[in-house]
Formats: structure tokens, C-alpha cells, sequence
């Protein structure tokens, strides 16, 4: 397999994997081509951003586009994503939103 396919069976989604907090298999981004970088983030960009490990994952490869994804990603009013954002890239939250999503989460334990 290669590796954004590996990467991509990564991101399969199990009651273990999911009930033990595991992230994608971000591992594989240190030993990746700029070509095989590249596939990766293309298919983190071609879904949206569902949870955590989509906020990690794309922090992880910080190019403009996947910057540019989580910025709008901050759009959809959802707390849980703008904490993840606030969590993996808290540069490209101001301390408004920040507050804002911090606020919800606590109102809605």
C-alpha cells in the first residue's frame, strides 16, 4: 500500500479507534513525498471536517489550502470544530471565536 493509502485506512473510523480517541496515522506525513503530501491533503480537502482528527490532520500539513479549509471550516458554527481548531491551530483563531466555542461547550455538557 502506499502511503496516502495507508493514510486514507487511517481514517476509517471503528467503535476501538473512536472510543480510544486514535487520530489518523499522522506518522506516515514524516516519511511522505511532496507528491504523496499533496494526495493527502487532497483527500482531506474533498470531505468536510467532521471531528478532531480532521483539524489535526489538516494542522498537521499547514499549507495555505488546508489553513485556508479550517478557516472556513470555523463558518459552520460548530463548537466542537472550532475547539479542535482552537486546540490544533490556535493561530488562526482570534480570541472571539475562541471565547465564543468555549462558552458553548460548557453550556451544552
Amino acid at each position: 500500500m502506499t502511503i496516502p493509502e495507508r493514510f486514507k485506512a487511517s481514517m476509517v473510523m471503528d467503535f476501538e479507534r473512536w472510543h480510544d480517541g486514535i487520530g489518523y496515522d499522522l506518522e506516515l506525513l514524516k516519511s511522505a513525498s511532496p507528491e504523496e503530501l499533496a494526495e493527502i491533503e487532497a483527500i482531506l480537502l474533498a470531505q468536510p471536517v467532521d471531528d478532531w482528527r480532521d483539524v489535526e490532520a489538516l494542522a498537521a500539513l499547514n499549507t495555505p489550502e488546508t489553513r485556508a479549509y479550517l478557516i472556513k471550516s470555523l463558518e459552520t458554527g460548530d463548537f466542537r470544530i472550532a475547539n479542535a481548531i482552537s486546540n490544533y491551530a490556535p493561530n488562526l483563531v482570534n480570541d472571539g471565536k475562541r471565547s465564543s466555542s468555549l462558552v458553548e461547550a460548557i453550556e451544552n455538557v
